[in-house]
């Protein structure tokens, strides 16, 4: 039973306000409310969220090794040189945040996530040399938790 939202309506007064004598039967109540829940619109939401792992080894770019939630589409990193990784996507300025936590992580290594443009976010991994001194590092991501959250 497939019915408009007018249709339901519709008999929804009729049954109730025409039929006054008539006691409305549980069956026809139930129908009515299967009728409502079968034509009501799935809720969405605005917000876009991405919950993955990222592994990375090498000159090659990170990849995500598992993916818990992905409602922000397609997502891509790039290799840009030692320690420099993009992730391109759609990610609007303002209204993005991003949460990265280092599953395996030595004392000297730190990692720098930039966003600055609507269609990619930075990642930066670097190793801590004596005296404070840092420097690009490969192999930074060992199935590490990234969320993203995207707002409207």
């Amino acid at each position: 039973m497939s019915l408009t939202r007018e249709e339901v309506f519709a008999l929804i007064d009729e049954t109730i306000y025409n039929n006054n004598s008539k006691q409305i039967e549980a069956s026809e109540v139930n129908a009515l409310l299967k009728a409502i829940y079968d034509n009501a619109p799935v809720p969405t939401s605005p917000i876009k969220v991405l919950r993955a792992r990222i592994t990375q080894s090498g000159t090659s770019a990170p990849t995500f090794n598992l993916i818990l939630e992905n409602t922000i589409g397609t997502v891509e990193f790039s290799y840009i040189d030692v320690g420099m990784y993009r992730l391109n996507g759609s990610f609007p300025i303002g209204k993005v945040y991003i949460n990265f936590f280092k599953q395996h992580s030595s004392a000297q290594s730190r990692f720098s996530i930039v966003h600055y443009n609507n269609s990619f976010i930075d990642f930066r991994s670097t190793q801590e040399y004596p005296y404070n001194e840092f420097s690009p590092l490969n192999s930074g991501f060992n199935s590490d938790f990234i969320e993203i959250i995207v707002y409207p």
